[in-house]
């Protein structure tokens, strides 16, 4: 259509014909800036406000009272969609100089289109082996910087120096700790409920394989509708969209992939969707979170995956891309976890399930060494080792991940989870 502007736009005037839009009313419109009508020649700046109302009734849900969403386009919503939502409104600008011209708005469209079509990518079959989807020698070379372990954040006895524990096993642990992995592991911690303590879990084991080893370790939302890890935020939400994390450039330096996360004083960098949950599944997630592990592989020894509500269709590309599980759940509610395991089996997953940590959550004060591990081994079809306790404190007075308030018992629990993972790789 270039050259060509109608002098009126509307959605009477546009026909979806299956994958191709026939537009009409063309007998009325400005050809090479001639038109031959009555009243003013139209040009592109005057059909944007038209096109921002044809997109904004598009995305926007039939009879759907949403006070907080004046502007409607209830479908395009999440820190993803910031940037065409924007768009849309800027199109509607009274002021001609402020809206987008129409091929800044073709080319975003576009991109959305494009991440739209590999929404389903990673297929739905059984979890391939790593090789195929990224394995080790598909994933680039660790290029870390030098590590600066802060071993005085960890509470493992009431004797500790400035530098850590003294005592020489507790030592020796933490070493153990910091044993070298090929390329970037990648967990993904799933099970319980919305806001039942995991995504807190997830914020102090990233939080403990960055003190302990002293190299930059990554905690992101998995879920495509949503994610609960912005609760651990101390500065509020991410300085970025995923949407702009996933547009960096090939080869982005560290300095520049860590500017789209939030730091948490322990040195673990976050990356948090904006709201629990949005509107809609994220068409482009599993696009952009295959473009968020590209981009963080070669600078971040771990990277969890906080995964919010059950396993289902929607997790393919996070499991596909996951080397080791974890399981999470409180004492009692083991048939939960169990039911993960069972659903990993009966879609093909087996290598996944066999691997699993579960990890169990205890309550101080009752409910310590509760956990039979051999009877939640044999029930999850797992072995023993497989099991972890983490005792905690319920309603302490502070964060789970501030790993300096944190008890000694639950310390201790989150570094046999670490010491399960690091050893397994």
């Amino acid at each position: 259509m270039n050259g060509l502007v109608p002098a009126v736009l509307t959605a009477d005037s546009v026909f979806v014909l299956r994958r191709s839009i026939v537009l009409g009313d063309l007998s009325d419109c400005a050809i090479d800036g001639e038109y031959a009508g009555t009243g003013p020649v139209p040009t592109p700046a005057d059909t944007m406000p038209a096109l921002g109302e044809l997109l904004q009734t598009i995305s926007t849900r039939v009879g759907a009272g949403v006070p907080e969403l004046p502007e409607g386009m209830h479908k395009w919503q999440g820190g993803t969609w910031d940037l065409l939502r924007s768009s849309v409104l800027r199109c509607l600008s009274p002021v001609a100089e402020q809206r987008p011209t129409a091929g800044e708005l073709a080319d975003l469209l576009s991109r959305y289109l494009a991440m739209h079509q590999v929404r389903d990518v990673g297929g739905t079959g059984p979890t391939r082996p790593a090789a195929e989807e990224g394995g080790d020698e598909e994933r680039p070379r660790l290029v870390l910087p030098e590590a600066r372990p802060r071993h005085e954040l960890i509470r493992l006895g009431r004797f500790q120096g400035r530098g850590g524990p003294r005592r020489a096993e507790d030592r020796e642990l933490l070493e153990s700790l910091r044993a070298p992995v090929p390329h970037s592991v990648r967990l993904t911690l799933t099970g319980g409920r919305l806001y039942d303590g995991r995504a807190a879990f997830t914020a102090a084991l990233g939080s403990l394989l960055a003190v302990v080893r002293g190299e930059p370790v990554l905690a992101l939302d998995g879920s495509p509708e949503g994610g609960v890890l912005e609760q651990c935020l101390v500065e509020g939400r991410n300085p970025a969209s995923w949407k702009e994390f996933a547009g960096l450039p090939d080869g982005a330096s560290y300095r520049e992939v860590r500017g789209r996360t939030t730091t948490l004083p322990s040195g673990l960098d976050m990356v948090a969707h904006h709201h629990a949950r949005t509107f809609r599944v994220n068409p482009s997630h599993a696009q952009e979170y295959m473009r968020v592990l590209a981009l963080t592989a070669p600078h971040y020894s771990f990277v969890l995956t906080d995964w919010t509500g059950e396993l289902d269709k929607s997790s393919v590309v996070v499991l596909n891309h996951t080397d080791r599980l974890l399981v999470f759940c409180h004492l009692g509610a083991r048939a939960d976890a169990q039911n993960t395991l069972t659903w990993l089996r009966r879609t093909g997953r087996e290598a996944l399930a066999e691997r699993a940590l579960l990890v169990v959550m205890e309550p101080m004060g009752g409910g310590v060494g509760a956990t039979d591990r051999a009877s939640a081994a044999e029930s999850a079809r797992i072995s023993p080792e497989q099991v972890v306790a983490v005792p905690y404190e319920p309603q302490a007075p502070y964060r789970f991940w501030d790993l300096a308030k944190l008890p000694t018992p639950t310390v201790r629990g989150l570094l046999a989870v670490a010491k399960a993972l690091v050893s397994d790789f």
